[in-house]
């Protein structure tokens, strides 16, 4: 009876000191003050050969701002309270791993180099900036290895869709 006494215990201070902490689940935690309602993100300028990728980050980092509930997101930066720029710098997609026999590529490495910047216009600061924002991301290859071109397309909304979290989070968790 007392060691069941003794873990319940032991139990409730763990759950109490991580409430205290200040631990919560990734994605629901971190907000913006609360004088940010509205946030712009106009689209992100593309300095790389693949057209589609400045497009691509934008739309994901409106959905992943607009998954949040607690903002309304618009691609204006007119009559906001904060705003999101950013410009794709680079893309590079290197192969990584090959098959035994024949040298195919099986799996590849792709970084995507950007430049992010939060402005909070309603308290006229910036609390988030990075001129060379990296993320790199590993995706198979799979099908025909002639199609490689074919897979690295499909990769980009993989990638742009984790970049966009990423960089949310970073923004959001940082207040």
């Amino acid at each position: 009876m007392k060691t069941r006494i003794a873990a319940v215990a032991l139990a409730l201070v763990a759950v109490a000191s991580l409430l205290g902490c200040g631990y919560h689940l990734t994605g629901r935690g971190g907000s913006l003050p609360s004088h940010v309602k509205t946030i712009g993100v106009p689209a992100f300028t593309n300095a790389t050969t693949r057209p589609e990728l400045g497009q691509r980050v934008t739309e994901k980092v409106i959905q992943q701002l607009a998954a949040r509930g607690k903002y309304r997101v618009t691609t204006s930066s007119d009559g906001v309270d904060a705003v999101l720029t950013g410009s794709v710098k680079s893309w590079t997609s290197r192969p990584i791993a090959f098959t035994s026999s024949s040298s195919e590529t099986t799996r590849a490495a792709v970084t995507l180099r950007a430049s992010v910047r939060f402005e909070d216009l309603v308290a006229g600061t910036v609390p988030f900036q990075d001129e060379d924002y990296l993320f790199t991301k590993e995706y198979d290859v799979v099908g025909d290895p002639d199609q490689y071109f074919d897979t690295e397309l499909a990769a980009v909304d993989d990638v742009a869709d984790d970049f966009a979290r990423a960089v949310v989070s970073a923004i959001t968790q940082g207040f």
